[in-house]
């Protein structure tokens, strides 16, 4: 089985690597960076900041804990796992390569600012952009660490699945502990 996802992987790496140009890997450098962990999280806090102000509590502190457990999780299984990057990855890094935390973080955020806002948005435009904003964060800063090769697929694959599990276990216990408003009571 290991030897399938290996192989996997250095099958689309391969395949991706023929699309590189300089536009492309600017493209991507830029969504890689954007969403670096670190980054990503003053952006968040922010973020969280604005919806407290907003008067959305309740919001905040799911979205919080969610990306808070996302990243002690995703950084413990990086170091107790310690897969190696691939080889020729496009930008400087120290950390080992599963789960990405790009996309585990990633993932925590664009699927649960869509779970907790999307039927909030009232006009269909919005709405419709904003499942836009979402679907294309969940894609392309996950593909990004494909295509600047500093992940292997299995790496992106597992860190979205491990983000999405992490946040609907914060969802479905944030339920029971925190008296959640009935607008969340579908999530």
């Amino acid at each position: 089985m290991l030897e399938k996802i290996i192989s996997f992987d250095h099958q689309v790496i391969q395949n991706i690597t023929s699309f590189h140009n300089e536009f492309l890997i600017n493209f991507f450098t830029i969504i890689t960076k954007t969403f670096n962990p670190k980054i990503f999280l003053v952006w968040f806090l922010i973020f969280c900041g604005i919806l407290v102000y907003k008067q959305q509590k309740t919001s905040a502190i799911l979205l919080f804990f969610a990306v808070a457990s996302s990243v002690v999780i995703k950084t413990i299984l990086k170091y107790l796992i310690n897969r190696p990057r691939p080889e020729m990855h496009l930008l400087p890094t120290h950390t080992p390569s599963f789960p990405s935390g790009h996309s585990t973080i990633s993932a925590v955020f664009f699927i649960g600012i869509f779970l907790l806002f999307n039927q909030q948005i009232k006009h269909k435009i919005s709405r419709i952009i904003f499942q836009i904003f979402c679907l294309l964060g969940l894609i392309l800063v996950p593909f990004s660490r494909i295509f600047l090769q500093m992940h292997f697929p299995s790496d992106v694959i597992a860190g979205i699945i491990l983000g999405t599990i992490i946040l609907l276990t914060t969802l479905k216990f944030s339920k029971k502990i925190l008296k959640i408003p009935q607008k969340y009571k579908n999530l």
